[in-house]
């Protein structure tokens, strides 16, 4: 029961559920409900790391609480990667013997600079 885990990797900090085409509006626009197989609901209400943050006919949001930034780092003997940049800034330091995890697609496009020099890239495929 740990979707979260398995998606924070990738950057993934929430899952929308979508039971329409677009959101109904209250007193503004209604729209056609398509409500999702209820087994995926409760397989997403059964995860320990997600959380049901706002609902409505149309949609559901959940929250994955192990979401820890687009780019973080891993260092030996800690159990949860730390972010790297903050909410405004895409430089920050890095500890070093750190191994950087960047949720970012296609991974072929990004590349690492440290200190101005390329690091050395792992692709791991979820």
């Amino acid at each position: 029961m740990r979707l979260g885990r398995l998606l924070a990797p990738a950057g993934i900090s929430t899952i929308v559920v979508m039971n329409s085409s677009a959101p109904e509006l209250q007193g503004v626009q209604t729209v056609p409900l398509h409500p999702v197989p209820s087994v995926l609901l409760t397989a997403l209400g059964r995860q320990s790391d997600l959380s049901l943050e706002f609902q409505t006919k149309s949609v559901e949001v959940f929250s994955n609480s192990l979401f820890h930034g687009i780019v973080s780092e891993s260092v030996a003997g800690t159990t949860a990667p730390t972010p790297v940049f903050s909410s405004t800034s895409n430089t920050g330091p890095v500890i070093v013997g750190a191994t950087v995890q960047a949720g970012l697609a296609p991974a072929s496009a990004f590349g690492l600079n440290v200190n101005g020099q390329p690091a050395s890239r792992a692709i791991d495929h979820l």
